[in-house]
């Protein structure tokens, strides 16, 4: 669910002894001087933090993608665009299957584009020259909790002048009919079993504006609609988004209901689907980012 986006100055291009150095596999390496420092970070959740099946799931967030920088009109918030056309370094934290990083490396040739995760979903061969992608812990050897320190330690990584911007979806969604609540809230309970901090989007401005070295920490916020109408396109996408997402994560909280997977996939899915077109609700999605510029 994710992106966190670094930007930085113009990257010249790189010397033989540059092209011979260790692409880095840890925040440690990236700290190292010898180390091209991006300009601009980009952080977003790219996936439930579950994968029963991960096919369904690379297939659900390259959809994902699309949808969102749909309704955003744009794949970032940032003021970059001019930077990234003269050519900049780009890293995508928990970059997913790299969808987000192959449609900007597409958009922007000059700049170059390095996506990382501890997961391998990105294409190892298919891919534009200027991206590139590291399976890696990012946080690896950090004696500390994501939640309390890494915002500062990536800004660190951060050049002065650059942006950090992080984007992701607020849970759960709002206003949800009875039977969708349901399964929500059974998501939401497995995720603080499982320690996985999930309003952690309700606190990104905070983050940011804790950080001395960033300012101009600006948050902008996106309501979409979950619909059942033909003449409402993007609400019956973020319905058929909405829904995928039930899907995947059901396998982790089967054990807890009393619904045997052959009745929640043919017969309580349907129903829920079915809800969203009563008018006692309206549900929606809530999205955010937040973006900051370092200034030292």
């Amino acid at each position: 669910m994710g992106n966190m986006i670094i930007s930085g100055f113009k990257h010249k291009k790189a010397s033989k002894q540059q092209k011979d150095q260790k692409k880095p596999s840890s925040i440690n390496e990236l700290s190292k001087p010898s180390c091209d420092k991006p300009i601009f970070m980009s952080i977003f959740r790219n996936t439930t933090g579950y994968k029963d099946d991960p096919n369904e799931e690379i297939d659900r967030l390259h959809s994902q993608h699309y949808l969102y920088r749909h309704a955003w009109k744009g794949n970032f918030s940032a003021p970059i665009h001019e930077r990234l056309i003269e050519g900049i370094y780009v890293l995508d934290v928990g970059c997913g299957p790299g969808t987000w990083l192959l449609d900007m490396a597409s958009s922007y040739p000059t700049s170059k584009f390095m996506g990382i995760d501890l997961f391998p979903q990105f294409p190892s061969e298919v891919k534009p020259k200027n991206c590139e992608f590291l399976t890696a812990d990012l946080l690896e050897g950090l004696p500390f909790e994501w939640n309390e320190q890494v915002i500062k330690e990536l800004t660190r990584l951060t050049k002065p002048g650059g942006f950090v911007e992080l984007m992701d979806v607020h849970m759960p969604a709002r206003d949800l009919p009875p039977k969708a609540k349901k399964i929500s809230d059974m998501i939401i309970a497995e995720m603080e079993r499982d320690n996985l901090w999930w309003d952690v989007t309700s606190h990104f401005e905070f983050l940011l504006s804790s950080q001395l070295n960033l300012s101009g920490v600006t948050s902008q916020k996106k309501k979409h609609v979950i619909v059942v109408k033909e003449d409402d396109q993007e609400g019956g996408l973020f319905l058929e988004y909405f829904v995928g997402i039930l899907k995947i994560v059901y396998p982790q909280i089967s054990k807890k209901t009393n619904i045997s997977p052959e009745v929640f996939y043919n017969e309580f899915m349907p129903r829920v689907i079915e809800e969203f077109s009563a008018k006692e609700h309206s549900p929606y999605i809530l999205t955010e980012r937040v973006f900051a510029q370092k200034i030292a």
